[in-house]
């Protein structure tokens, strides 16, 4: 599945700083491995580390945010996991979780406030999360978890090649 992504790129030959709506695509694989070399870090709570490189800590919806800001995927991504999933669901991007599961880079959302959750789903059985203060950032099992929704992060191509 593509769908337009990126940053506003600049409009050659219209007028100094013009700016057009043309996206530069963003694959998965990009977002996705940005998170990963965050593997280690704690966990905290309602962090706010909007687009730094090198965050100090990350809960689960700024783990997702952080990776797509510092990617510059485009509709920006909100901050809090239900907020992300409504993102997510005004995008037309939601699929079943059973299709997430299998899905390298897609969300996975557990939504029971006031405690929502989301993961990145690496399509083999695993996630990549700030799971909480007793785990922090790393990889788990995605099987066996009270799942209740999924969607691929709009304005990102899940494509193996560029477009």
């Amino acid at each position: 599945m593509t769908a337009l992504k990126g940053v506003l790129g600049s409009g050659a030959g219209l007028g100094a700083g013009a700016r057009v709506g043309v996206y530069i695509p963003v694959l998965i694989k990009q977002v996705v491995e940005w998170a990963q070399r965050l593997k280690g870090k704690p966990y905290a709570f309602g962090t706010e580390q909007d687009g730094r490189q090198n965050p100090t800590a990350e809960d689960c919806s700024e783990l997702v945010q952080n990776a797509c800001d510092v990617n510059k995927v485009r509709p920006r991504m909100p901050d809090g996991a239900i907020n992300q999933f409504y993102h997510c669901r005004a995008q037309d991007t939601l699929i079943s979780v059973e299709d997430a599961e299998a899905t390298y880079g897609a969300l996975v959302f557990r939504i029971t406030p006031p405690h929502n959750h989301v993961v990145f789903s690496l399509g083999n059985g695993l996630t990549f999360e700030a799971r909480g203060r007793a785990y922090g950032v790393g990889s788990w099992s995605i099987a066996d978890r009270e799942w209740t929704h999924a969607a691929l992060i709009p304005g990102v191509n899940y494509e193996e090649k560029e477009v």
